[in-house]
């Protein structure tokens, strides 16, 4: 029995928090102001993952005094919860009071990188080292947005400073090995990454030096190993994740029920409301070059594009009706003002007026057929890429996983995908062929201007000079938020045309699933 906070105290650091949570409530009871006592029950609510009982408590101490720590600790569950707005307010909060703490300036830091504002973000990381220069955590931070913005300089200025301080730190040997091959020393690159590892302490930077790995033995043409460290990548991730996500994975349900349920014919309805925009939907199987096209076309000043935003499934899941079903007339004009309203949420329509607005998510092209019927004035693009090469990419990228990406854990699977997602566009067959156009991979990186000056007609635009040098246009961006970034700030080049060729011993088992797809797209 525990008859005093400091024994509760030792309790907690032993991990007794259940226990201690329940002499801690008894002391409360008998005093409902006990700071102490209300801060540790904080922490036992929060190291249990009872996140709005901790939040509750906190709250109540909030009441009694604008604590920095209390303000810091609810900042850091309002992260973990994703609640990200809330959680900038209590950590500026905390740093009013206490801006001298390197942890709370780097926590604050990550916020604002999941909200999207990293130039902010790199403020708080370098304020944080100034405070700490042995704290590693900013230095992490620092150095993955340095590499997702494209800010190559400041990358190898800090890797390079950092490696003499912390010469067998192994996030900082990535980092050095990544310069290293940019550098082009391949070789020297690889036997470094191969040194590091990182194992059970740290799966995540295990599968992406596998990854890294992959990339530079397909560079050094050794294939069979690039292969095997792509494929030990995706088996860390998949030991690592819950199993049913993966077997019982609701994407493919998904799939299957577009496939079974899938309308054959939709009535023509008429429609009065009209967007003030002219609306594109750029669709594909990942990997297929859609970040490509995307860059391209932001290039364009008439062009906004909107990157990979669940836009149309959150109209889905606000109309009041089966989707897959009944439409009506009604249902059609309240999807236009629930798409406007979901757009609201991340721009300023008035910034589009009288210009060309591409939602591009790939993805999207399994609802294409209702997308169609909801907005019938709405046109597609369609970036197509030989079968073989989006399975594998595919299989190969370190994507973010959600219940689609995580198919792509596995190559059968992935194929399996694919061969879902094309019958389901198969289905579509009906759609006006005005409406879409088809944009192939290879031809955008054959024969550039013919290919883009075609897709800039369909949009009804004028040729704009900046598409020439698009990729000058998107090194200037803050961050490209997806897996090609590194891709799309490069001059057009063909070296990932028919990659699946250097693979194919590799393939024989989904080819003839896949080999029908290969004929439907011409290939």
């Amino acid at each position: 029995m525990m008859h005093d906070l400091e024994e509760i105290k030792i309790a907690i650091n032993n991990g007794s928090y259940s226990e201690s949570k329940k002499y801690l409530i008894n002391i409360i009871k008998k005093d409902s102001n006990n700071f102490e006592a209300l801060y540790l029950l904080g922490i036992c609510q929060e190291s249990i993952a009872d996140y709005s009982s901790s939040i509750k408590t906190y709250k109540k101490l909030l009441k009694q005094d604008n604590y920095p720590t209390v303000n810091n600790r609810l900042g850091k569950i309002y992260l973990k919860i994703n609640k990200f707005k809330l959680a900038k307010k209590h950590l500026e909060q905390s740093l009013a009071i206490n801006s001298k703490a390197p942890d709370i300036q780097n926590t604050l830091g990550v916020v604002l990188v999941y909200l999207q504002q990293e130039s902010l973000a790199i403020n708080y990381f370098k304020e944080a080292l100034n405070l700490n220069n042995n704290f590693v955590d900013p230095i992490y931070n620092l150095l993955e947005i340095y590499e997702k913005s494209n800010d190559f300089e400041n990358l190898k200025k800090l890797v390079l400073k950092n490696y003499k301080i912390f010469p067998k730190n192994k996030i900082i040997l990535f980092y050095y090995a990544d310069i290293i091959e940019k550098n082009g020393n391949l070789k020297k690159a690889c036997n470094i990454l191969n040194q590091i590892s990182f194992d059970s302490e740290n799966r995540e930077w295990e599968v992406k030096k596998e990854y890294k790995l992959g990339d530079i033995y397909h560079k050094l043409n050794q294939y069979n190993k690039a292969f095997k460290a792509y494929e030990k990548a995706n088996q860390i991730t998949l030991k690592n994740i819950n199993n049913s996500h993966f077997k019982n994975n609701i994407f493919i349900k998904e799939l299957d029920r577009y496939l079974l349920n899938f309308p054959t014919k939709f009535n023509k309805i008429n429609i009065t409301k009209k967007f003030s925009f002219d609306l594109f939907f750029l669709v594909g199987f990942p990997r297929s070059g859609t970040t490509l096209l995307d860059t391209i076309l932001s290039s364009h000043l008439s062009v906004k594009v909107i990157e990979e935003q669940p836009l149309i499934e959150n109209v889905f899941k606000r109309l009041k009706t089966n989707v897959l079903k009944d439409i009506s007339k009604d249902n059609v004009e309240q999807a236009h003002d629930l798409y406007l309203d979901e757009l609201k949420k991340i721009i300023n329509i008035k910034s589009v007026n009288q210009k060309v607005l591409i939602d591009k998510l790939p993805l999207n092209l399994v609802k294409i057929k209702i997308i169609h019927q909801l907005f019938p004035s709405a046109k597609f693009i369609f970036a197509i890429r030989h079968p073989f090469d989006c399975i594998l990419s595919s299989f190969f990228q370190n994507f973010t996983l959600n219940t689609a990406m995580i198919n792509f854990l596995d190559l059968d699977r992935t194929a399996y995908v694919y061969d879902r997602v094309m019958q389901i566009w198969k289905n579509c067959d009906d759609i006006n062929k005005d409406k879409i156009h088809f944009i192939k991979y290879e031809d955008v990186t054959n024969d550039f201007d013919q290919t883009i000056k075609k897709l800039i007609i369909f949009l009804n635009l004028k040729w704009d000079k900046n598409i020439e040098f698009f990729y000058k246009t998107a090194r200037k961006k803050k961050r490209i938020r997806t897996p090609s970034y590194r891709q799309v700030i490069s001059p057009i080049y063909k070296s990932s045309n028919f990659k699946y060729l250097k693979y194919e011993m590799k393939l024989k088992n989904i080819k003839p699933l896949i080999d029908k797809w290969v004929k439907y797209f011409n290939y």
